[in-house]
């Protein structure tokens, strides 16, 4: 085989245009990731004896072609510029764990390996050979990037740059597993639209949720003690960075009290936490946004909730919630059946026909899919057969798993509960976050004429249920005064100029308020019943400010100084009663 002049020593210029090989195939390859292939849960990426523990394994369903490509996956490599870099006339791609082309077997053999599962699950999204990209030239990151115009799908596995020389993403099973089943999701929900459409949104963290999910089953058969079922991407996520960064389905965080006992605490309610004892469940709409793992163990609740790099409305740190719930099903179905893997393919097929039943984006409702909606959703797909038959005692233990974490039989909120709260529109300096300066040049926080910038409203809650899921529907009362600004990057809400949506978290009641201010003036987190709440310390910012739930808005160069214009909030929640809730902000532009 000639070598390529570009890209790596061992890039093959071309590929024969008919078969030389057979279907199957030999390769090194980790069964799930380094730590778990040795056993050793203190193994680090920087570890000389990584190579140590690769396993012999067989490579299914090739095409014949001497390369990584196969029925299912098609596997290339940035080291030859985006082509093939492996090749054998034999099949044979036993290469070491110090060789680049490790990557590209990693990738085949755990691509190949989930996408026969789908296929088994008569789930194979999408139905072509999914392309897959090994050493790919991105750092610290593994994507799944949708089709775009004439581009197909694909995934792209990047690299550590703390540990380029010793490890990569395409080392840890798990988010391979991962970022291939947003691909299921997507191509399930729709071909046109996203899932998620909001910076925040329910759909957003459910689409992490659910990866996470069926990377957990995938891989559930392979964990042994010490390693726990619950935590996702040990590898990657819990070692490539300087904060452990894991995910997961355990029923409280990693750093809380009462981990390693099984979170006996946990509740759906407020007494599911405690400032106090260090208790927080990952329950909904409650647990939202708090971290699987990061803090140090022992860490207050005040420390984590007052970091100003909380950021509880990322979709991947409110995924716990969720994807747990999704895991209680598996393991409560799979204890009954006794056939972990027959219940990983009925739960995939369950999830994605579930997915196809969602509704989508309209112009009253750009988000509207939620964990409360999906949870109903799942449960009716499950009494059905379009995801073929699930017993009644399974069903049961679905609903009970799901009502568990507080996706089903929510408490009602009642009508009226909104009101404005103490941080009014905005609670940065003044009134307004600039993004450009005013015709002026002076940028004083203040809503003058040529200012573009962004806004948070503070709604507070009066009862002492959370508020759950609380989309925002915003109306601006004169569009010669102040208009949305029409860009979907920042305001992927908008409606029109004088109409756009954004989506919170939660908003506290006061039982949950009162769980995490207990104990001690050190202990107490300072959460309140407002979304935004007053600025817990020197030089940080209150939780919650940022792109994510700000709606940028520009004031007309025309707009009188002096005059006023009014900003409407329309709360719609999960569990309102029957009406939404509305809250007026009048402003005057200064």
């Amino acid at each position: 085989m000639t070598k390529s002049t570009t890209g790596a020593e061992y890039c093959p210029e071309s590929i024969p245009a008919s078969p030389v090989a057979g279907t199957t195939g030999q390769g090194l390859a980790f069964e799930l990731d380094p730590m778990i292939a040795s056993g050793n849960a203190t193994l680090s990426p920087a570890s000389s004896l990584i190579g140590n523990y690769t396993s012999s394994v067989s490579l299914a369903n090739l095409q014949g072609y001497g390369n990584l490509k196969g029925t299912y996956v098609d596997v290339i490599s940035d080291k030859c510029n985006e082509s093939y870099g492996s090749y054998s006339d034999s099949n044979d791609f036993r290469y070491p764990h110090s060789d680049e082309r490790f990557a590209e077997v990693m990738s085949y053999y755990h691509g190949n390996r989930f996408r026969s599962e789908l296929a088994a699950s008569s789930s194979l999204l999408p139905a072509s050979t999914f392309l897959m990209i090994a050493n790919c030239n991105v750092k610290d990151n593994a994507y799944y990037s949708p089709p775009y115009g004439s581009q197909p799908p694909f995934l792209c596995m990047g690299y550590s740059s703390t540990y380029s020389a010793t490890t990569s993403f395409s080392d840890d099973a798990e988010v391979i597993y991962h970022e291939m089943q947003h691909g299921v999701t997507g191509h399930a929900y729709s071909m046109s639209e996203d899932f998620n459409k909001l910076n925040f949104d329910e759909a957003g963290t459910m689409n992490e949720a659910i990866s996470d999910f069926v990377a957990l089953m995938q891989s559930d058969a392979a964990l042994v003690s010490p390693f726990a079922n619950t935590d996702f991407s040990r590898w990657s996520l819990g070692q490539f960075f300087s904060t452990n960064s894991e995910r997961g389905a355990s029923k409280c965080p990693l750093w809380a009290a009462g981990y390693s006992g099984g979170c006996t605490y946990f509740n759906k309610s407020a007494s599911g936490f405690s400032s106090l004892n260090r208790y927080v469940s990952f329950s909904y709409p409650d647990g939202l946004g708090w971290p699987y793992a990061g803090p140090a163990t022992g860490a207050t609740l005040k420390s984590v909730y007052q970091d100003p790099y909380a950021s509880f409305e990322e979709i991947h740190q409110a995924a716990p919630v969720f994807s747990g719930a999704l895991f209680d099903i598996f393991l409560a179905i799979k204890a009954s059946s006794g056939d972990g893997p027959a219940t990983k393919r009925r739960l995939i097929r369950l999830v994605v026909e579930t997915i196809k039943t969602l509704p989508k984006y309209s112009v009253s409702n750009p988000s509207p899919v939620t964990m409360p909606l999906f949870a109903t959703s799942l449960l009716s797909v499950a009494s059905g057969s379009t995801a073929g038959t699930f017993s009644g005692s399974e069903q049961t233990a679905m609903s009970s798993a799901l009502s568990a974490r507080g996706l089903t039989n929510l408490t009602s909120i009642a009508d009226g509960w909104a009101a404005k709260g103490p941080g009014g529109i905005a609670v940065q300096a003044g009134t307004f976050y600039y993004e450009t300066a005013s015709t002026s040049g002076v940028r004083n926080y203040k809503m003058s004429p040529g200012d573009t910038g962004m806004l948070w409203f503070d709604v507070m809650n009066s009862q002492s249920t959370t508020a759950a899921a609380p989309l925002l529907k915003v109306t601006i009362s004169d569009s010669t005064k102040a208009t949305f600004v029409n860009n979907l990057a920042k305001n992927p809400g908008y409606i029109n100029s004088t109409t756009a949506f954004v989506r919170y978290s939660k908003i506290n009641g006061s039982a949950i308020v009162t769980a995490m201010n207990t104990g001690s003036a050190a202990q107490q987190t300072g959460i309140t019943n407002s979304y935004f709440g007053p600025a817990v310390g020197a030089g940080v910012v209150p939780f919650g400010v940022n792109q994510d739930t700000a709606l940028y808005v520009s004031i007309p160069s025309g707009a009188g100084t002096g005059s006023s214009v009014t900003f409407t909030v329309e709360v719609d929640t999960a569990n309102k009663t029957s009406a939404t809730s509305s809250v007026t902000f009048p402003v005057t532009i200064q």
